[in-house]
């Protein structure tokens, strides 16, 4: 969630690449209410999942982000990965 204003950035950097950016589907938006609701209602249940997903996917994806710079996107640097 910390990141969706970077993500934002980089969705319209791809736009005026002339890349299509498909609409938030209605499973994307469940889901995210989902967590919301844990935040709210369970904090412990949603720091478990937070440690899990967050921390185990944060090297590894910064990794991958400058991979894909690197090789695909001419070193343009992600906003999401910063």
């Amino acid at each position: 969630m910390e990141r969706t204003n970077n993500l934002g950035r980089d969705l319209e950097w791809f736009k005026e690449q002339g890349y299509d950016i498909p609409e938030q589907l209605a499973h994307c938006e469940i889901y995210s209410k989902y967590f919301k609701d844990i935040v709210e209602n369970d904090p412990p249940a949603f720091i478990s999942d937070f440690y899990n997903i967050y921390f185990a996917h944060r090297a590894s994806g910064r990794k991958i982000g400058t991979m894909v710079s690197e090789r695909i996107l001419d070193n343009k640097e992600l906003e999401f990965y910063k």
